[in-house]
């Protein structure tokens, strides 16, 4: 698929396209130059709008699977690989459980398969980068970001790693309303406090940041041509369907398009019934929303999922709440932990790649972890955790917010790591002086100001420990993190960027209710 030519509808290039750069039409679909591109970022309809395309990828790669498999030449193989094609799903990476980035995606450039004629091959690795076939020099908006096409012949990244664990589990747990849940932008809707002010696209942004940075999967237009992209996206979805498991009746409230796309003019109204453009259903109709809501549209789903299909919604949502607790509580313990199925790749297996499977195809699950007992007598608790809000094109381009306890740590190298780091926010935003992008442009203007939540529970909890507070009450803790907690800016490109310089940002410590179980799901 990556070596199709890039001007075909079906190549690696033309679909990641649809992303971003270089702002081309996708069959023919929209009006160029319109507003760059049809990405939903921004918007209630970010989780909804990359349903179909991660599903356009994975049913394209599905065909060549099955093509391969059916050209082995010895029989029994033929039949081995055709039945394992009939399975074939995106793989995903779920780095709230693992946030360390895999060697097969990180560092192995080349793999050993076997082919269809029996021999055994070193071949390319495709799970590490991809290719320009050659440059494009047609395409773009003239402007000097499109150098790129010049510069950079193929994907590259520059890893970095953080826990995402945390925030995973509270966005899961703690946002219960759709529009905070789905974007970014959302605290214009919502009143700050009313829950932990994080959303799926915020989280989804720390690792399109943390794993890229200056790379292409930290450049939004960029992004989607790098092969670590669709394992990030399958894993965005996953946490989409495993919150709609647990807040079944929640959906998209319709809301006023800050923006506009190829397909859709600002100030249209963006509900369940709004084209997801350029996805179609049929040769003269695009998906929508409400069409999507279920996995079971596009014949996939994953191992959380697969066996409570036929549940009552009231069970699903209590089996799920079970299964996200045993993967991300940040008091997990190791017995705890649920081994998922792995994907095998170049003779080893890797416990972090688990893949999406077929409804109707049984998958050997793991018992459930034993329910953690819960004191009758406490029914509610406060989940701490700095609320994080600036503006989203303040710097000109994508940027980390990176909060520190007491001092910010001299070696600017080491902040992604340090002991003394709570979390990092970062900003997943185009180079606003250079894009193309019409939607970016929009919103710059009028300020668009984005959201996040670090956890600061486990911080909290360490304090008490050492004596630095002596109580759980907000007079002491809201008054103690103002004067403890520092802010540390940087561009993707390592830039440190003074605070007071950067518009909009603002810290605000916060207490979130968070009712306990009654019983032990």
């Amino acid at each position: 698929m990556m070596s199709i030519e890039q001007t075909d509808a079906r190549s690696w290039f033309q679909i990641a396209a649809i992303h971003g750069k270089p702002f081309i039409a996708y069959d023919n679909v929209g009006e160029i130059g319109s507003h760059g591109g049809y990405c939903c970022h921004s918007s209630i309809l970010f989780p909804s709008w990359h349903r179909p395309f991660v599903a356009l990828m994975e049913q394209l790669l599905g065909g060549h699977v099955k093509s391969i498999a059916s050209e082995f030449v010895d029989p029994a193989q033929r039949k081995r690989y055709t039945e394992a094609a009939e399975r074939f799903r995106l793989p995903y990476w779920d780095w709230a459980f693992e946030s360390t980035l895999p060697e097969i995606l990180a560092s192995q450039d080349k793999v050993t398969c076997e082919l269809p004629n029996g021999q055994i091959e070193e071949i390319d690795n495709p799970l590490y980068s991809y290719r320009f076939l050659y440059s494009y020099n047609s395409y773009g908006d003239g402007l000097q970001i499109d150098d790129c096409w010049e510069a950079w012949k193929a994907t590259v990244r520059h890893p970095t790693t953080a826990d995402s664990n945390a925030r995973c589990y509270n966005l899961l747990t703690l946002v219960k309303g759709y529009i905070r849940f789905s974007h970014d932008g959302a605290g214009d809707e919502t009143e700050v406090g009313q829950d932990s002010l994080d959303s799926l696209e915020s989280l989804h942004n720390q690792m399109h940041l943390l794993v890229g940075m200056d790379g292409r999967m930290g450049e939004v237009e960029f992004a989607a041509f790098d092969p670590l992209f669709w394992l990030h996206h399958a894993n965005v979805d996953r946490i989409f369907a495993l919150w709609q498991a647990m807040n079944p009746e929640e959906w998209i409230t319709p809301k006023e398009s800050r923006d506009g796309t190829y397909t859709r003019s600002k100030g249209d109204m963006e509900d369940g019934k709004s084209p997801l453009t350029p996805f179609r259903k049929t040769s003269d109709s695009f998906w929508i929303s409400d069409e999507v809501r279920s996995l079971d549209v596009f014949n996939y789903s994953y191992p959380e999922l697969v066996e409570i299909r036929d549940l009552s919604l009231e069970e699903r949502a209590s089996r799920v709440r079970v299964v996200v607790n045993a993967l991300y509580s940040p008091v997990r313990s190791s017995n705890h932990i649920v081994s998922c199925p792995s994907t095998r790749v170049n003779g080893a297996y890797y416990e972090f790649y688990f893949k999406r499977t077929v409804p109707n195809v049984a998958i050997d699950i793991p018992a459930l972890p034993s329910p953690v007992e819960v004191d009758p007598q406490i029914t509610s608790s406060e989940q701490w955790a700095a609320i994080v809000e600036v503006q989203k094109y303040g710097l000109a381009k994508g940027f980390l917010i990176h909060v520190f306890l007491d001092q910010i740590p001299e070696n600017v190298s080491s902040w992604s790591t340090h002991p003394d780091l709570i979390g990092t926010h970062c900003i997943f935003a185009p180079n606003i002086a250079l894009t193309g992008c019409a939607r970016c442009h929009s919103a710059n203007a009028l300020g668009l100001i984005v959201h996040g939540s670090l956890p600061l529970s486990s911080t909290i909890s360490k304090l008490m420990d050492s004596g630095a507070l002596s109580s759980m009450n907000e007079g002491q803790i809201v008054p103690y993190l103002d004067n403890h907690l520092q802010c540390a800016v940087q561009t993707i490109d390592g830039k440190v960027v003074d605070k007071a310089a950067v518009p909009g940002l603002k810290l605000t410590i916060k207490g979130i209710p968070a009712s306990l179980p009654s019983d032990s799901h």
